[in-house]
């Protein structure tokens, strides 16, 4: 029998979930498998006529067991495998690629819609889904959330002014577009300057094309960095807001950041797809280099165990 150092056998990852309360059986582990959210084993043999047996990575039980807990909450397989990735779990980055890739492919036929849209005909079909917005059911929480904060109106004016961004154009009313946008977000009155900095870092670099160009460009290694930059900064914005201000909208809005760059659904990929877009301006080089520092001393409580 070959030797296997540190690897679990199929036997134990199904008895690690069982343990905590999960039957798997083979044919689920067959489609976890095909869907890349848990590792494929490899099979090793016993010894002359006694055959082969399957071992997985190091690790692979725990996966499963949280891949459970996650599929408890929320069925679809394509966000389990997001999150499992975002955690730290062994998923493989062209996965996420194609993750992200998808989630822009969703938002493309209403970026397009816009730039084809013409505001003063009275049937519309951009206003016209624009309008509906206004009152009914909407499309994601996230901008269920947003026209929660926002006063009457004023969603449909942040919604023009994120897809002028995809379409790589500025939108012409600078001060109330950081209102507007630091409301939706979440973020208070007081922090809407950020939103200025923001806008002078993206212009050019949140449009639809550029991010689907630095998306085939980004490397595995690359992807992690930007997905670990993101967990950082998340972190920063909790531990600031509770470092001497205790006032409960800047919490909320710091716990709001961490639940936007690492939970949901469309925002997740879409919010890395910016990230990556964003991260490689010049004038944010000496601020990554402080997120990666802050990394790797630990900072953070969240574990990683990618190779």
């Amino acid at each position: 029998m070959a030797v296997v150092v540190d690897m679990e056998s199929a036997d134990e990852v199904v008895a690690r979930a069982a343990d905590h309360g999960f039957d798997v059986s083979d044919a689920q582990r067959r489609r976890y498998h095909a869907a890349e959210v848990l590792p494929r084993p490899r099979m090793v043999g016993l010894g002359r006529g006694r055959g082969r047996k399957a071992f997985y990575p190091p690790g692979t039980g725990e996966q499963l067991v949280r891949l459970q807990q996650l599929l408890r909450e929320d069925r679809s397989l394509d966000r389990a495998r997001y999150r499992l990735w975002w955690e730290g779990y062994a998923v493989p980055e062209n996965s996420i690629k194609d993750d992200i890739d998808r989630a822009l492919d969703e938002l493309e036929p209403l970026v397009r819609l816009y730039e084809e849209s013409d505001p003063g005909s009275d049937n519309d079909p951009f206003w016209d889904r624009l309008d509906r917005y206004a009152t009914k059911r909407l499309p994601t929480g996230l901008l269920a959330q947003a026209r929660r904060r926002l006063p009457r109106g004023a969603l449909e004016s942040v919604i023009c002014i994120c897809l002028d961004a995809l379409l790589g154009r500025e939108h012409e009313d600078g001060e109330s577009m950081s209102r507007d946008v630091a409301a939706a977000v979440g973020l208070p009155r007081r922090l809407t300057a950020w939103v200025d900095e923001a806008r002078a870092v993206t212009a050019e670099h949140v449009a639809l094309r550029r991010q689907r160009t630095v998306l085939t460009k980004t490397s595995g290694p690359e992807l992690r960095s930007a997905r670990e930059e993101l967990r950082t900064i998340g972190w920063l914005m909790s531990l600031i807001a509770r470092l001497g201000n205790s006032e409960p909208d800047v919490q909320r809005a710091a716990d709001r950041a961490v639940d936007f760059t690492g939970r949901g659904t469309l925002s997740q990929p879409v919010f890395l797809s910016l990230w990556l877009s964003v991260r490689i301006h010049p004038s944010l080089e000496a601020g990554r280099a402080l997120l990666t520092q802050l990394h790797r001393r630990g900072s953070i409580a969240q574990p990683t165990t990618d190779a």
